[in-house]
């Protein structure tokens, strides 16, 4: 008797169908769509090619970048990420203003001081879904900024009247956020 599976696969082939499993979900009956709205769309624009340095080797972004010894400062600290090495290399244009942060020789943070280069499509981007919204938290900035954290997005907006700064990081809980990056400031006075 043979095999039910190669019976099933002799008999999908003489019916014009693949044997091989599907990479994709069917069509969606009456030309609806098939977009899950739990995923969202890849980010184009600068904050997703800074994005997507971050886990970077630190001798690849170095090779990269053309960072030379006097980007590189050893023992530096972000928040509170402590000993870390932060390379800066502002005459970059890629890499702009941004500080990045390495941790065990990994990218773990890139720091924006302002929102140069970041458009307003990139912005909604990390908004996405409003159901997503982002736990807002108190910015070292000042008394009038928030800091939007969007923690499952590895990203961090710190906005008053205008954006203030953006920290890009791994994906992660909120709760490991506030644990290994956030720093809740201390009291403000005008």
């Amino acid at each position: 008797m043979p095999d039910a599976r190669l019976t099933t696969i002799a008999l999908l082939l003489a019916a014009g169908c693949s044997a091989e499993p599907r990479t994709q979900a069917p069509s969606p009956p009456h030309g609806g769509t098939q977009q899950d709205p739990k995923v969202t769309k890849p980010m184009q624009g600068r904050l997703a090619r800074l994005k997507a340095l971050i886990g970077m080797d630190q001798q690849a972004c170095i090779d990269r970048f053309g960072i030379r010894p006097e980007h590189i400062r050893s023992s530096a600290a972000y928040e509170r990420m402590k000993d870390v090495i932060e390379i800066h290399n502002p005459d970059h244009a890629e890499l702009g203003s941004a500080r990045l942060f390495f941790q065990n020789a990994k990218l773990a943070l890139i720091y924006l001081p302002d929102a140069t280069g970041i458009s307003a499509s990139d912005l909604d981007e990390v908004k996405g879904d409003p159901a997503n919204q982002a736990t807002v938290l108190r910015s070292r900035a000042g008394k009038t900024s928030n800091l939007q954290v969007h923690a499952e997005q590895g990203i961090a907006i710190s906005k008053g009247k205008r954006i203030d700064f953006i920290e890009i990081f791994q994906p992660t809980t909120q709760q490991a956020y506030e644990q290994t990056i956030y720093v809740e400031p201390g009291p403000f006075t005008l």
